[in-house]
Formats: C-alpha cells, sequence, structure tokens
C-alpha cells in the first residue's frame, strides 16, 4: 500500500489557503445574511485542500495546475465563472482538468474539442475522460471534432456509462463531428434512463439509422430542445422521426437543418405528424436544406394540431424567388406562428411586398423576424420596419445596405417594442449611428437588452467619427436604455475616448461589451485603459452588476507585455469582468481572450495582488489552485 506524503508545495498551498480562509473568516460579520457565503468560502477551501494531498503515484497526473503543462486549461478558464474549454488535448491533460476542478462547489460548463486519447503503458488511454466524467460536476457538456472512429466510439462508450453512474447534474449535452458510422445506441439507452437532459444536440454525427433517436423521443419526460443538424442518413427514416417528434410532449424546438432534405421528405414529415401532442409552443428549423417553394405550400396541408402550435419557423438558406404568394398564403395558415426566420433567401421585391402586407397586419402581432443577408432596398426594409410587433420582440436586419437612411426607416415607431436589434454589416457609419442614437433618445426609455452593430465602419472617418460613439453612449445611459445588457461593436474602428465615455455613461444593466477585431482590442495600452475606466466606475456607486469585455484578436496580432497600472493591466489579450454582490463587495474574473493562447499568470496575479491589497476585491472566486499559491509570491513577467 502506498504512503500518503505531503509535497513541498502542497504543505505551502495549505498554509495559504488556510491563512487565507482564517482572514475571510475574521473580516466576515456573523450575521444571518452571510452564513451562505461563509459556508461557500469554506467548501472551496476545504475541497482545493484536500485536491492538493495526493498519493504518490506511477502515472503522471497534477495538483490543479502545478505539473507546469503547457496545454492545461489555462488557456481559456473562466474565473469565476461555471465555463471551461480544452481545445487540440491529448486525454492526459484531461486528469489535469479533473484535479482542477472537482467538487469546487457547482455544476460547470464543460467544451473539449478535438480530443485524442493517450498511447499509455497502463493501456488506459481514457483514464481523463473517465476521470472528468466521473468526477466534476457537469451541468453542459460539449464533445467535438473527435476525428478517430476508435476515440469517437470509445468516447461515447464511456459517456453512456457515466450517465447511468450519476451525472444527475448534466442538463445540456452536444455531441459533433464525429465519425459516421459511431453507434450511439448505448448512448440514448443510457438518456432514456437518467431522462435528466432538456437540450441534446447530435450534429454532424453521420447518424444511419434513427430507431434510438426515435425510441429515446418517445420516452423522454424532459427533454425540450433536440437538434439532429448534419445528419445526412435521417432522409430515409424522417416517416419514423416524425412519429418521435409527435409523441414526445415535452419536445418544443427541433432542428434538422443541413441534413439535404428535399421536398418529399419534408412532405412526409409533416403528413406523419397527425398524432401531435399538443404543447404551448413548438419551433421547427429546416433551414440549409435542398427545398424548392412548393414546399412551402406543404405547410398548409400539415395536421391541424401541428399548425396549432407552430410558433417560430426556420426557412434559411433557401431560393424563394418567386414565391411570395405561397409564403403569404403559409403564414395565413399557421395561426399560432409569431416568428419566421428567412435568413440568406432569395426573395423578390414583390415577395417582399407581400409579406410585408401580412407581417403589418393588425390581428396578428410578431415577436422575432429575421432577414439577415437578403440585399433589400430601402424600400423593402422600410415595408419591414412596419411590421406589427408584440412586446420583446426580436428584429434582425443585418447585411443589408442601410447606409445613411436610418431615419427614412422609422425605427421609433418599433424600438418600443425591441428587446434584440441587429444591424450588423449595414454600412451605417457615423450617420447612421447618429441616426439611430437620436431615435433612442426621441423614444426613451427603450427595452433594449441587445444591440448589434458589428462592421459598420464605425470610427473610419477619423477624427469627425468619433462623435457618432459619443452620442450613442449618451443614448444607451441608464435613462434611456434602462434593460441594456449587450452592446456589440465588434469589427469597427473604434476611437479609445469615445469609449471611455460610453463606458462611464451606459446603463449598470450592461453584461457584455464586444469590441473584437478593432484597434482597441489590438492595443494593450487602450485596452488597460478602457479596463481601469471599468475599474474606477466600480467603485462608485453606479456600478456594473456584471460586465464582461470582449476583445478578441485576429490571428497572429501580437500585444506586447507592459507594466500594471493602479487602473488595469497591460497584457497580451486579457478581459477583465467584474461582478458587485447584494452585500457591495467586488468580484473579479480574468479570462484569455484567445482560445488558443496561454494565460500569462504574472500579470493576472499582479493585478489580483494590487486590488487584494487595495481592498477594492473582497472575494475571487473560483480560482485554481495555482493562482493562490503564486498570490503573494514573486511575479515574473511571462509570455
Amino acid at each position: 500500500m502506498q504512503k500518503q506524503y505531503v509535497t513541498l508545495d502542497a504543505a505551502y498551498k495549505f498554509t495559504l489557503w488556510y491563512s487565507l480562509l482564517r482572514e475571510s473568516q475574521g473580516k466576515l460579520v456573523k450575521s444571518t445574511e452571510l452564513v451562505h457565503h461563509h459556508l461557500h468560502v469554506q467548501e472551496v477551501a476545504v475541497s482545493l485542500i484536500r485536491t492538493a494531498l495526493p498519493r504518490q503515484a506511477c502515472r503522471g497526473y497534477c495538483l490543479s495546475g502545478a505539473c507546469d503543462r503547457g496545454s492545461l486549461a489555462h488557456r481559456a478558464l473562466h474565473f469565476g465563472r461555471p465555463e471551461i474549454h480544452v481545445a487540440d488535448e491529448r486525454d492526459d491533460a484531461l486528469y489535469c482538468l479533473a484535479h482542477a476542478t472537482a467538487r469546487i462547489g457547482r455544476p460547470l460548463e464543460l467544451c473539449i474539442k478535438n480530443y485524442c486519447s493517450t498511447a499509455s503503458l497502463s493501456g488506459n488511454g481514457y483514464g481523463g475522460l473517465r476521470c472528468v466524467l466521473r468526477h466534476v460536476q457537469l451541468r453542459s457538456l460539449t464533445l467535438s471534432g473527435v476525428s478517430s472512429f476508435p476515440d469517437a466510439q470509445r468516447v461515447v462508450e464511456e459517456l453512456s456509462v457515466a450517465l447511468t453512474h450519476g451525472l444527475k447534474w448534466l442538463r445540456r449535452l452536444s455531441i459533433g463531428g464525429i465519425p459516421a458510422y459511431v453507434d450511439v445506441a448505448q448512448l440514448l439507452h443510457s438518456l432514456i434512463e437518467v431522462d435528466t437532459v432538456t437540450d441534446l444536440k447530435l450534429e454532424d454525427c453521420g447518424i444511419q439509422s434513427v430507431q434510438g433517436v426515435v425510441v429515446y423521443l418517445s420516452l423522454s419526460k424532459r427533454l425540450r430542445r433536440l437538434s439532429l443538424r448534419g445528419n445526412k442518413g435521417i432522409c430515409e427514416g424522417v416517416r419514423a422521426v416524425a412519429s418521435g417528434v409527435a409523441a414526445c410532449r415535452s419536445l418544443q424546438h427541433f432542428d434538422i437543418g443541413l441534413c439535404q432534405l428535399r421536398d418529399e421528405h419534408l412532405r412526409e414529415f409533416l403528413l406523419n405528424l397527425d398524432l401531435f401532442a399538443r404543447r404551448d409552443c413548438f419551433s421547427l428549423d429546416v433551414s440549409n436544406n435542398a427545398l424548392s417553394r412548393a414546399a412551402l405550400g406543404q405547410f398548409v396541408e400539415a395536421p391541424l394540431i401541428f399548425r396549432q402550435c407552430l410558433a417560430e419557423l426556420d426557412l434559411s438558406g433557401h431560393n424563394f424567388g418567386g414565391a411570395g404568394s405561397i409564403i403569404t398564403s403559409m403564414l395565413l395558415d399557421l395561426p399560432a406562428l409569431h416568428g419566421i426566420i428567412l435568413d440568406n433567401c432569395e426573395i423578390g421585391p414583390s415577395d417582399i411586398q407581400r409579406l410585408s402586407r401580412v407581417f403589418s397586419q393588425t390581428d396578428r402581432t410578431w415577436s422575432r423576424l429575421s432577414l439577415r443577408g437578403n440585399r433589400l432596398t430601402l424600400i423593402e426594409l422600410r415595408r419591414i420596419v412596419t411590421t406589427s410587433f408584440a412586446e420583446n420582440s426580436r428584429l434582425c436586419v443585418a447585411g443589408n445596405n442601410l447606409g445613411v437612411s436610418v431615419q427614412k426607416l422609422c425605427f421609433s415607431s418599433v424600438l418600443p417594442y425591441l428587446v434584440e436589434l441587429d444591424l450588423s454589416i449595414c454600412n451605417l457609419g457615423i450617420a447612421g449611428v447618429l441616426q439611430l442614437a437620436s431615435n433612442i433618445e426621441k423614444t426613451q426609455p427603450v427595452p433594449l437588452r441587445v444591440l448589434r452593430l458589428d462592421n459598420n465602419q464605425i470610427g473610419s472617418e477619423g477624427v469627425r467619427g468619433r462623435g457618432g460613439l459619443q452620442f450613442l453612449g449618451r443614448a444607451l445611459r441608464s435613462s434611456y436604455s434602462p434593460r441594456l445588457e449587450v452592446l456589440s461593436l465588434a469589427y469597427n474602428k473604434l476611437s479609445l475616448r469615445p469609449l471611455l465615455t460610453l463606458v462611464d455613461q451606459a446603463s449598470s444593466t450592461l453584461r457584455e461589451l464586444h469590441i473584437s477585431y478593432s484597434s482597441i482590442a489590438n492595443d494593450g495600452h487602450e485596452l488597460a485603459d478602457l479596463v481601469g475606466r471599468v475599474a474606477c466606475r466600480q467603485k462608485g456607486s453606479n456600478a456594473f452588476c456584471k460586465l464582461d469585455i470582449w476583445a478578441l484578436q485576429a490571428p497572429g496580432t501580437a500585444v506586447s507585455l507592459s507594466t500594471i497600472s493602479r487602473h488595469g493591466w497591460r497584457s497580451k489579450g486579457l478581459f477583465g469582468s467584474y461582478w458587485r454582490q447584494s452585500d457591495g463587495s467586488h468580484i473579479l474574473h480574468l479570462l484569455s481572450f484567445r482560445a488558443h493562447q496561454q494565460l500569462p499568470w504574472a500579470v493576472t496575479l499582479a493585478f489580483i495582488r494590487e486590488h487584494w491589497v487595495l481592498n477594492s476585491f473582497h472575494h475571487l472566486t473560483y480560482c485554481t489552485e495555482a493562482a493562490f499559491f503564486d498570490m503573494h509570491g514573486a511575479v515574473v513577467e511571462t509570455d
């Protein structure tokens, strides 16, 4: 029997964790409001202390990041967040991941891409994967890009066994990009036994037999969303799939896009929904198949019970030119339909005119309308904007050239109903942004939660173009946009000063700010100033409740590593996000920008240490032991 021993670094971690725990216990006031927080701190501390005291073993494994692996999840470990992404890794790296995250205190969302087994001398080439599936509490699991057939089959088998051994937290499961003829029958059988998954994706899995899928649909009581996207083999079994969809009363979303379905396949699917179980709503995605305009008329022939439940329909990626009358007839015969997606479809001007007449009818309101990349003219867009929208609706007209004609679209008439507006790739420029900001100010307060303005040449006018972003920031302040959560300005030539003004004025409800692939994202100094301005705002009364700054960089972009300042850090593509808790404390989160970039721990820890001393951030949640191990040690600049 092997003896237990304490390594030098493990003893240091134990001492450090013990001191941190005692320090946190001394600062916390013993009140009923902080009892749960006190228990959480204690649980995390004890869990990590236990993982730092291993047994001596011949097989290699790590202590939560202390193995100096360059391939560990350090590349994209989300601090304070339940998300971990691992890409292009061998099985032994998952040992590190399992020991670093097991029993942290809450379920995780794990994404593993391009997994491959390890040629182990012990013959256990899948031990790391098994360790992750058995010992980590998973709320969501994504496995994609397993190119080897033996590895893909073994992954499915290990996942099947893990499901029956207590993956009780798992709610979302996604498997994609595996070789054809991988048998998923055992996995579906395990899903039937546990029946905890509500969102299942089996995309591009080369499924040839749909028998297991049909049985799973017939017996599942909790499944809400199912995607079989990219499985061309289901065409021959579409009749059986229809019977399974009809029997699953809990199913509310079904995706069979990119399956090369032809008109006869869609007709067979719709006609076999005669036993469709009634449900509150149902959405169907048949995008990017091989359908013609004649397929639209088949929805009229579908069973009445199905037509009364169909609430959202995705027909993107088809040529429907000259089918205006057929589309109109279809929309009128689907009384429950309140959302339609026609992205990248060939639709003529007369067809748009017919559609706009249906959309503008007052006896029906629409909650989602998407016409992305359809090359619509200004007149056609104006007709679309006159749609009768319901409250909390979503509108997407991205990829259509609006230019400086935003004012002519009369957005002020629909802004009171929209929670999401996508105007990406519309060539707005400075004039279009100014007009949009003016519409928001005239309509204020607006219920917008998501505003996307990606790739609109904002800031390309130089100094003259700074005013547009500045006026947009004023229009998005708390009094005008009190519910704003996501603002996307990626692929624009942003200037720092107006962006700082925007950060100062934006509503405190803002959760995501996207400035990826912009000049600021590629400049470490400007990025540090931006994050520093956020840190300064966090010390005031109008602090963000939660903010993520996304600033991805173009491949090959190098950002110099510089010094640490009081207001931020200068690093290679880091982002900071800050949470303000109900007790007034702040939580600091750090994340690397690029999925394949080594996290510069020295810069991270220096910034943590500085704010730890300044008491600006009282708690640091869900961090690996490596961070705490070096928190009070020397900081060495790394690549």
